[in-house]
């Protein structure tokens, strides 16, 4: 009698594979599930959307049948518009995930992008702004504006975080502004922190009419009439930009008063355990992403190096004339 080999797998169930539309749904409410902020998933889905749009394009309805050189194509496709690197990264990401999920939950028998790998890029260099710069963008700034921008500055606050301050978040007794999670919105780490106010923050919050349980308000307007409603990021950087172009400073957005407060907690000889207390970062190498040192900065700190070594110097040379002497 003739024997039949039969393998193992043959009676191991394979998973019934799910539409892209579907993993990306069930991936999506996972996020949800699992505490991710509102304004992420806002992002993820239309990138996951276009993922969808790309494969749906190449007769790819399952996520288990997309190959790697679609992955190189999509890549491609995206830098052929002008992509940041760092965006795409973050996407090609997105989509690891995406398929490591479905993997996992056994949404698709196999992982196409199992091996997959994509050199993260090196951060950007980033603007920030001099003093004598930051100075001239809120003296030229209309009300509300320029307190707006002189407490990013002075603060460290992400504009989020600004826009969402309560006046009871507003400690003037113990001299702190509170950062913390509120309905419909939770800080960008999820964890709150407090932050002391300089002196000019502190005047300048206090110099802010209380019309409102919102510390920062818009304009009156046809559909707020009573101005009580909470500051526009959009209108704030628009703003911002027409200021900037207005005194000819060529670049910056509203995270560069985040890097000017960085870079001036730095240079002023702050600890960076502290600074990333303040500013909320959970690691050092991102604090030294935001430091910038100016020229003049520079200048001074190698004046006062030179200082140190030439008075180290003449020490030197008193001790052996004393030792000289006594011979």
């Amino acid at each position: 009698m003739a024997r039949v080999k039969i393998s193992v797998s043959q009676f191991q169930r394979k998973p019934s594979s799910h539409g892209i539309q579907e993993v990306t749904a069930k991936y999506l409410a996972y996020l949800e599930t699992a505490g991710r902020r509102p304004s992420t998933l806002k992002r993820y889905r239309p990138e996951l959307d276009r993922f969808e749009r790309f494969f749906a394009e190449r007769g790819v309805r399952v996520l288990e049948d997309a190959t790697l050189d679609m992955v190189d194509s999509y890549a491609t496709e995206r830098r052929s518009k002008s992509v940041a690197a760092a965006t795409l990264y973050h996407e090609i990401t997105l989509l690891r995930q995406l398929a490591n999920f479905s993997a996992s939950r056994a949404l698709i028998s196999q992982n196409p992008l199992r091996g997959y790998k994509m050199k993260k890029p090196k951060p950007q260099t980033q603007p920030c702004f001099s003093e004598q710069q930051l100075e001239r963008i809120i003296d030229t700034a209309a009300e509300p504006f320029n307190v707006i921008y002189l407490v990013l500055a002075y603060s460290g606050l992400r504009i989020g975080e600004l826009k969402w301050l309560r006046w009871k978040d507003v400690d003037f007794d113990r001299n702190v502004i509170i950062v913390r999670e509120k309905e419909g919105w939770q800080p960008k780490t999820g964890e709150g922190r407090e932050v002391p106010m300089l002196p000019r923050v502190r005047e300048a919050l206090s110099s802010l009419p209380r019309k409102s349980k919102w510390v920062f308000t818009a304009p009156a307007s046809r559909q707020y009439p009573r101005g009580d409603h909470q500051i526009s990021e959009r209108r704030a950087l628009s703003r911002l930009k027409t200021i900037l172009k207005r005194l000819d400073i060529p670049e910056g957005h509203l995270h560069t008063f985040r890097h000017y407060f960085i870079s001036m907690c730095a240079t002023g000889g702050t600890s960076p355990t502290t600074i990333m207390e303040w500013v909320g970062h959970g690691s050092l190498d991102m604090v030294l992403r935001y430091f910038h040192l100016s020229h003049d900065e520079s200048q001074e700190a190698m004046s006062r190096l030179t200082q140190a070594i030439e008075n180290k110097q003449e020490n030197r040379r008193q001790g052996q004339n004393e030792d000289n002497s006594v011979l």
